[in-house]
């Protein structure tokens, strides 16, 4: 996954002089995916030095309250130039199984047994669970 200047330092290009540590921003590769295909995720994170570990967890959205949401997975990462990022091949069994075939990943970002960000802080990742067809 590629992050640009830009994207760490906002439209104007400049970044401030003065910034909070923590979870500045998180994104995945792409907004859609079938079960089986490959992401990547990434946080931009300030206030830690590189080759720090960065636990980016997993959670399939329930659509109400976070506490309610299902645990997919945890990735391992570690941080380089204000970067963690990591990849994920979708591959989980949601314990809900009236949702339908389409659910919403999101992931959060730990540092040091700490969660640094909330589940607004991450866009929704769309994932379509059927299998695709021959012809695809």
């Amino acid at each position: 996954m590629s992050i640009s200047p830009k994207m760490l330092a906002g439209s104007a290009g400049v970044v401030q002089d003065q910034i909070q540590a923590g979870v500045l921003s998180c994104a995945w590769s792409r907004s859609r995916a079938r079960w089986g295909e490959e992401v990547d995720l990434a946080a931009v994170i300030s206030g830690w030095k590189d080759g720090t570990a960065v636990k980016l967890i997993l959670y399939e959205s329930d659509g109400g309250a976070a506490e309610n949401d299902d645990l997919v997975t945890e990735l391992e990462a570690s941080l380089e130039k204000g970067i963690a990022s990591a990849s994920y091949a979708i591959d989980f069994e949601d314990p809900d199984s009236d949702e339908g075939d389409e659910y919403e990943l999101y992931f959060r970002v730990e540092i040091e047994g700490t969660l640094l960000s909330s589940r607004e802080q991450c866009p929704l990742l769309l994932v379509d669970m059927t299998l695709p067809h021959a012809s695809e």
